[in-house]
């Protein structure tokens, strides 16, 4: 993440994905709210976050011990599809997970094709 803050932030119910590093809420801090990074324990990560109330800048951050992991992103994205997807329509979970599967295969072999 650069100086200038432009990333996309990415709500998912407690967490923030940002440049595929994800936190989870801390705290409420003077005007925002502050997050911490998943790998805090796993990698002594000091990674952090503090955004606005509305959850639309960022206002200050601490730069991460690791690199991102756009795998564990992207797992925390598609859980969270899921997760929606039976709530908002009352699928059934082996449902959810079986389609989401497929999708997921079909663009994987979508990219390799156009890899070759």
């Amino acid at each position: 993440m650069d100086s200038k803050c432009s990333d996309i932030i990415e709500i998912i119910k407690t967490k923030v994905i940002i440049n595929d590093y994800i936190y989870v809420f801390q705290k409420e801090v003077g005007d925002g709210l502050r997050y911490t990074c998943v790998q805090r324990k796993k990698h002594y990560c000091k990674g952090s976050v503090t955004i606005n109330s509305s959850k639309t800048n960022i206002l200050k951050f601490q730069k991460h011990s690791h690199n991102p992991d756009s795998a564990e992103a992207e797992v925390c994205r598609a859980l969270n599809v899921m997760k929606e997807n039976i709530i908002n329509n009352f699928d059934i979970p082996s449902k959810v997970y079986a389609i989401r599967k497929r999708s997921y295969q079909i663009n994987r072999r979508s990219c390799l094709f156009d890899a070759k």
